[in-house]
């Protein structure tokens, strides 16, 4: 709690720095996450290493390098390989249906189908595509959607290649709920191809990823949302309200936790007994 009261002050004290910047120099100054966060990244990654985009990486802060957005790994052979066809968003007016894909279905992406799919009218949407490396869930998802009149059988696409989800010119938005490792990836995919997108928490896994997705949020314009609603939950607003009116006297420390109270523990998931290399493609997950 020392370090982060620290960190706070000398933000205060660098006028000059936007807050990204400051951020980027706090943590590779006081604890070196980025630094060992990128070390990890470059393990990971020995094309892009082999290659120097790693080094091209960085620039500088207040003296001190820290990574930034990289686009040359957005290219074939990389990470990030180049979608092979972009389509261009088309001009939605206020009162326009949208029409919504999903990027992974399971646990969550599922719910999100089943959400949309029950409350369609209201929302406006229209359901034209489902994409999950596992075929029975693509299937079920699709079928739900149907069957709600949230989608139809002829226009919704039940895809294992995300990619073919984009290159549909007619669809507006994108729910992406794969696991994380693949966030970054397809968030600046869809942005790219003219897709509005909400994403599943966390938005990706390492920082130059986050630099990557909000560099392409600016550059296309498109909306982008995350879903970390935890945060901006009525609670919070009404303790800071609290404080603001001086109803709990001087803060001199503040403590929040978050934690699931599970007799399975935090963040396990069992494996579905039915998965099996024909119907799972595992070697693109």
């Amino acid at each position: 709690m020392e370090q982060n009261a620290i960190e706070i002050d000398a933000a205060d004290a660098l006028p000059e720095s936007s807050r990204r910047d400051f951020l980027k120099v706090a943590g590779t100054a006081t604890a070196g996450i980025i630094a060992a966060g990128l070390a990890v990244a470059a393990a990971e990654r020995p094309a892009e290493a082999a290659g120097g985009v790693l080094a091209a990486a960085y620039k500088t802060a207040n003296g001190i390098p820290v990574p930034k957005a990289n686009t040359e790994r957005m290219v074939a052979g990389s990470m990030f390989p180049k979608g092979t066809i972009l389509a261009p968003g088309r001009v939605i007016g206020a009162n326009d249906r949208i029409n919504v894909a999903f990027v992974g279905t399971g646990g969550m992406g599922g719910a999100h189908v089943h959400h949309f799919a029950d409350d369609y009218q209201a929302r406006n949407i229209h359901i034209l595509g489902i994409c999950d490396l596992y075929e029975p869930r693509r299937t079920a998802n699709k079928a739900y959607a149907v069957s709600k009149g949230a989608a139809t059988d002829a226009e919704c696409m039940a895809e294992s290649d995300y990619r073919n989800i984009l290159a549909n010119k007619d669809v507006d938005a994108v729910v992406i709920a794969t696991p994380e490792h693949w966030h970054a990836q397809v968030a600046v995919h869809a942005m790219e191809a003219g897709k509005n997108i909400y994403c599943q928490k966390p938005m990706t896994r390492y920082i130059d990823e986050a630099f990557e997705v909000h560099d392409t949020a600016l550059r296309t314009k498109k909306t982008v949302q995350v879903g970390s609603q935890g945060c901006s939950d009525f609670r919070w607003h009404t303790a800071g309200k609290a404080i603001r009116d001086g109803k709990i006297g001087a803060i001199v420390s503040g403590q929040g936790s978050y934690m699931r109270n599970s007799a399975n523990g935090e963040w396990n998931y069992g494996i579905d007994a039915d998965a099996n290399q024909h119907n799972l493609d595992w070697e693109r997950w």
